[in-house]
């Protein structure tokens, strides 16, 4: 699974847990603990978007340029 697969799947995993009325989300990985609150739904649900779009590109073989950091 590539890179951006498994970031796609733990966003995922975070945003329907949160979603649900979960409170927080905890994630531990071999190095280190990734923590999610209510708050962070609208962010996670954007960079979801982001990673999705980028797979596709990927997958579909298109280069894909994200502008988002010039325009912030």
């Amino acid at each position: 699974m590539s890179q951006l697969s498994e970031r796609l799947a733990l966003l995922n995993t975070a945003i329907d847990n949160l979603a649900t009325g979960q409170a927080v989300f905890r994630l531990k990985t071999a190095d280190k603990e990734i923590t999610y609150q209510q708050s962070d739904l609208a962010q996670l649900r954007k960079e979801r978007d982001q990673v999705a779009s980028a797979l596709t590109a990927q997958r579909t073989g298109i280069v894909y340029l994200s502008r988002s950091a010039s325009r912030d």
